[in-house]
């Protein structure tokens, strides 16, 4: 009995003596861009082995060679080590002739960044309001995804022609282009939105690849037609010159995202394989 409490006071001393060293231990700063995690562990040791020279020169006593002057600069010089190492986040910025672009979110580790809210054609409002796609014009501030609700769907908001762009990290390291599949969702040409399937689930099995999925516009805005419409000046069936567009940018633009201009899947379920069915109509 005396043994099995000898045993059971030296664990409960194990357990507490733990338990002090993790309340005691700081959390490093988060980041969702971090890409290169090299760079980060080698920022994390620098930083550590500054907090250990700064705690063993202030507990270690003063050699006589080593003047007050010259102990001070040391304590200063260390002091400013630490302060200045921090945890770097590097990210690509796409530069198109037209805008700057950046990732919502992505790294290394994940294998893959996303470019939320590209905007592909003008904004249909006003005179474009049932005209065909336009070029977008020149914007002068970063794209970084914020422009539209992260969901903007053409049944809730008229400025909707935006893509959504999902990169791997591995596009950016390396002069590679990969094929690209471009995908439509199914919504009876009345609902859902380029964010109604997403593909971080590929991403999860292979990251070969890069994804794009492109609004259009939806109900009488996107299926407007008759002689009357034409003769007024609208353009019939805008939401499948929407996506014609859309290919067009595709073609023009996704080299500067890794994607091969010359390996494009066009993909889509129900409405959304419809609009295939009419592109290759088209074509």
């Amino acid at each position: 009995m005396v043994k099995l409490l000898s045993f059971l006071l030296t664990a409960a001393v194990a357990v507490s003596a733990a338990s002090e060293s993790l309340s005691n231990t700081k959390s490093l700063p988060s980041t969702h861009l971090l890409p290169n995690t090299k760079s980060a562990s080698a920022a994390i040791t620098s930083k550590a082995s500054s907090n250990s020279t700064a705690s063993d020169t202030s507990s270690t006593p003063a050699v006589s060679a080593v003047t007050t002057s010259a102990k001070l600069s040391l304590n200063a010089a260390v002091k400013a080590s630490s302060t200045k190492t921090t945890i770097a986040a590097s990210t690509p910025t796409i530069t198109l002739d037209y805008s700057t672009i950046v990732p919502v979110y992505g790294n290394a580790s994940l294998g893959y960044y996303k470019f939320q809210n590209v905007r592909f054609a003008a904004a249909p409002t006003g005179s474009l309001r049932f005209a065909a796609p336009a070029w977008p014009a020149v914007e002068t501030s970063i794209n970084d995804g914020s422009d539209a609700d992260p969901n903007v769907a053409c049944n809730t908001a008229e400025d909707c022609l935006f893509c959504d762009i999902y990169a791997p990290t591995k596009a950016f390291t390396s002069k590679k282009k990969f094929p690209v599949m471009q995908w439509y969702w199914g919504g009876g040409y009345a609902f859902g939105s380029k964010t109604t399937n997403t593909p971080e689930g590929l991403f999860n099995i292979s990251q070969g690849f890069v994804w794009i999925s492109c609004n259009h516009r939806l109900g009488v805005f996107g299926l407007a037609n008759g002689p009357t419409f034409t003769h007024e000046g609208g353009s019939t069936n805008a939401a499948v010159r929407d996506v014609e567009h859309a290919f067009r940018w595709t073609k023009k633009y996704i080299s500067a995202f890794g994607g091969n201009p010359n390996k494009i899947t066009a993909a889509g379920l129900s409405s959304g394989g419809s609009q295939i069915m009419s592109q290759v109509t088209v074509g």
